[in-house]
């Protein structure tokens, strides 16, 4: 009886197994990619999230998920050691990396190039509208928020300054996120709140939104004469509340980057899937509009990884 009981529960049991087929193993095999942005107040941070929302949508068996960093530096950081996928970069920031000079005493030169575009960023420098700071010259000795620690906002308010004549000894640098700058313009513990950022940030739409902002302008032309791989742009007028004129500022691209590691075809489906969905990242955030084949290897410096190039081969975009 034990034996015919047994013989029936195999004979059950594989009548079952060949009722319900199993999962392919690709099906069950789920790929993470993790993103590393910026600042939660900045375009990185909501660019990230757009990006995320693609993959999980478009690419079949990938979870996508992105995370709040202190931007560029750090993210080049954490690509190098294969902590992240993807990373939002400055384009001078990655290329430094990549040779190891510059903000990096190591040289990360595994890290690749994803090509597909990237949104301009302005840099705002900004007072309280009753502040009697109106020029460079009156920087010096106030307390001036350059970003966080590691960030792409401190490199570029750190070379700015250095190249309109002031370095860290001339004033109080506070290295504070994109959220801590914007509560130290409204609190008055800063002087001066700088956010790299594309237009318009979310930190700074915070604060117009409850007090008077004046922008600073930078004399632009001195600033990429020492820095020709940033580029001149403006803040336009209307795209904070208060700002009734255009507002000249050196603008700096993005790059998105990986490892050489990450797997070709990784690299290519999500290659593919932000070049034919830019309209759906648009919709994220103004800036998404940007991601496209026209601006495809724009800003990259170092070299594409295969996966993107591949891409770009199908479709007979050119690489320069």
């Amino acid at each position: 009886m034990r034996k015919l009981l047994i013989i029936i529960m195999a004979f059950s049991l594989g009548v079952l197994m060949l009722i319900v087929p199993a999962k392919p193993a690709e099906a069950q095999k789920k790929k993470f990619v993790s993103i590393a942005t910026g600042g939660t107040g900045g375009t990185y941070y909501i660019v990230g999230a757009g990006l995320a929302k693609l993959f999980n949508k478009y690419i079949p068996g990938v979870v996508a998920s992105s995370e709040a960093t202190a931007a560029s530096v750090e993210n080049c950081k954490l690509v190098g050691a294969g902590k992240t996928t993807l990373a939002l970069v400055m384009p001078d920031v990655g290329y430094f990396a990549h040779l190891g000079k510059r903000e990096f005493k190591e040289k990360y030169d595994k890290i690749r190039g994803v090509a597909i575009g990237g949104h301009g960023m302005e840099f705002h420098v900004m007072v309280r509208e009753e502040s009697p700071i109106k020029t460079i010259e009156d920087f010096r000795g106030k307390r001036i928020g350059v970003g966080a620690p590691g960030s792409g906002n401190e490199v570029c308010a750190k070379n700015s300054f250095e190249a309109l004549g002031l370095t860290y000894r001339d004033f109080k640098p506070e290295w504070l996120s994109f959220t801590e700058v914007a509560t130290g313009l409204k609190d008055g513990t800063i002087d001066i709140g700088t956010i790299l950022v594309g237009s318009p940030g979310s930190a700074i739409m915070d604060i117009t939104r409850t007090h008077r902002i004046r922008f600073l302008e930078l004399d632009v032309d001195r600033v990429i004469k020492a820095h020709p791989y940033w580029y001149k742009s403006t803040i336009k007028k209307g795209t904070y509340r208060g700002i009734d004129r255009d507002i000249p500022a050196v603008g700096i691209g993005t790059i998105v980057i990986t490892h050489h590691d990450v797997e070709e075809d990784l690299i290519y489906k999500i290659t593919k899937t932000v070049l034919e969905h830019t309209s759906e990242l648009a919709e994220v955030h103004p800036s998404g509009k940007e991601y496209t084949t026209q601006f495809a290897t724009r800003g990259i410096m170092i070299p594409i990884h295969p996966g993107s190039l591949r891409y770009l081969k199908e479709k007979g975009i050119p690489v320069k």
